[in-house]
């Protein structure tokens, strides 16, 4: 789930939002990709989660960065994996 959320995230700012700010045309952006998301795959996609998974890529836009944060401070960093409603296995 961590990489398909970076991958979200990613796919939310780039292609999306072609790299533009969050302001009135994210808000906007996120609603609808919320909206169409939920209908196609069903519930987890809410605008909070989308947003988390938009500011997960803007902290770490590398990859390799986000996993080797998250390895080296696995603990601290539940509670950001825990904000999207997933619980360990």
């Amino acid at each position: 789930m961590f990489v398909t959320y970076w991958q979200i995230g990613r796919l939310i700012l780039e292609e999306e939002q072609r790299g533009k700010e969050r302001g009135k045309y994210g808000e906007e952006l996120i609603n609808k990709l919320s909206n169409d998301l939920t209908k196609k795959f069903g519930r987890g996609l809410t605008t909070a989660n989308l947003w988390n998974m938009w500011q997960f890529y803007s902290i770490y836009p590398k990859l390799y960065a986000a996993r080797r944060e998250f390895e080296d401070n696995a603990e601290r960093c539940q509670g950001f994996v825990n904000s999207f409603g997933c619980r360990r296995k």
